[in-house]
């Protein structure tokens, strides 16, 4: 009984943490994403990271990256798009 009790307690903390990481803002979250992602390379310098692109479709990761590209003063891309033209179709 003592057991289960213990999963039980830590599967609110785990609840918890998740909805504390989504209240975040996005600079930090991806911070968290880069962090992360530079222990694992540290302690496992032959492990490859083979399935990334789907954390550049997160929303919190798009907000932050158009937030830094705006903030460094980036040119528009192939297709010629600034971001006066983004900005009116809609972020």
């Amino acid at each position: 009984m003592f057991k289960n009790q213990q999963s039980v307690e830590a599967e609110k903390q785990g609840t918890l943490f998740k909805e504390s990481r989504r209240s975040l803002p996005p600079a930090e979250r991806v911070g968290m994403l880069q962090e992360k992602l530079y222990c694992k390379a540290k302690q496992e310098r032959s492990y490859k990271f083979y399935i990334l692109y789907d954390k550049m479709f997160t929303p919190y990761m798009l907000q932050e990256a158009y937030r830094r590209v705006k903030s460094n003063g980036g040119t528009p891309g192939i297709d010629g798009q600034n971001f006066r033209n983004i900005e009116e179709y809609g972020l």
